[in-house]
């Protein structure tokens, strides 16, 4: 089933569980969506109508988001591992370490053997590791 857009800066809705959700945005804002309070018995139409109120208020200013990092989030693109890093993390056993036995994570096998392959690639950038099968 397909819905019309909403027009620009008039916010668009969904259901989700028992409240509404409005989707809104404004000029050089980014999108955010968030519930509406006792929204649990508002029709689409009503709850269309409140969505344009929140998307006027938010380009005013009157709404601010304060973002909030999720749990496990990288803080910024520079804390983000590569797979390089991760790669030594894993073959130290540092992953292990820092967050235990989560989805049967443990200290690789081959572990001696990466870290070669990985200090080889580090040396000449091309070819292959021996016994990798590459």
């Amino acid at each position: 089933m397909s819905t019309k857009n909403a027009r620009n800066g008039s916010g668009s809705v969904e259901r989700r569980g028992a409240l509404w959700w409005a989707r809104i945005t404004a000029p050089n804002k980014p999108r955010e969506r968030l519930p509406m309070a006792g929204s649990e018995t508002w029709t689409r139409g009503q709850a269309k109508r409140e969505a344009a109120k929140l998307a006027a208020s938010y380009a005013a200013g009157r709404i601010v988001f304060d973002k909030k990092a999720r749990k496990g989030a990288a803080r910024t693109p520079m804390g983000a591992l590569t797979v390089r890093p991760l790669g030594d993390k894993w073959t130290s056993g540092e992953l292990v370490e820092t967050y235990g036995n989560v989805n049967r994570l443990r200290v690789k096998g081959g572990a001696k053997i990466d870290a070669w392959c990985v200090a080889a690639s580090k040396v000449r950038r091309h070819g292959t590791c021996v016994g990798s099968g590459a």
